[in-house]
């Protein structure tokens, strides 16, 4: 039986969500072992960039050339984040004006650099989230079947 395609996209929905969630819980807790403190900026940025990370792990091409692209999308991240949380709402989370080459005292090369190890790092990763991923959805597709089944009202899409 055909699955419905509201299904489908709760499904993926659910998906992305949870990459996001690990993704930013993820970078949360490394800055934290890095730095001893982190931002909540850095959740809603560390989840953006699992997500990039994921759609680039899908398409072909040399590993290193991935790795150099993931630190730019992370970099690019940074750099975005970094104009609007300590720019614009000038929360000062972090600044790389002492940094060689920085961009607004928001990205530089050495983080660049550092960025490029985290992506290969992730890359290698990726897949085997794939499999944590479905005992998640899985367990939380059979619980909503399971309410909807136990439920006297509904609704159709």
């Amino acid at each position: 039986m055909p699955v419905p395609m509201e299904k489908q996209i709760i499904s993926q929905a659910a998906r992305q969500l949870l990459k996001f969630g690990v993704g930013g819980g993820a970078y949360t807790l490394l800055e934290k072992a890095w730095r001893g403190y982190s931002h909540p900026s850095m959740f809603a940025a560390g989840g953006l960039c699992f997500l990039g990370l994921g759609t680039l792990s899908r398409h072909s091409g040399p590993f290193v050339a991935k790795c150099v692209a993931g630190g730019g999308l992370i970099t690019a991240v940074e750099l975005m984040t970094g104009c609007v949380v300590n720019l614009w709402l000038g929360k000062k989370v972090w600044d790389y004006r002492d940094e060689r080459y920085h961009i607004l005292g928001q990205a530089c090369p050495r983080f660049f650099l550092l960025w490029c190890a985290l992506s290969g790092l992730v890359l290698l990763s990726y897949p085997h989230l794939g499999n944590f991923e479905k005992g998640i959805t899985g367990r939380i597709s059979r619980r909503s079947a399971e309410k909807c089944a136990n439920s006297q009202r509904y609704v159709e899409f």
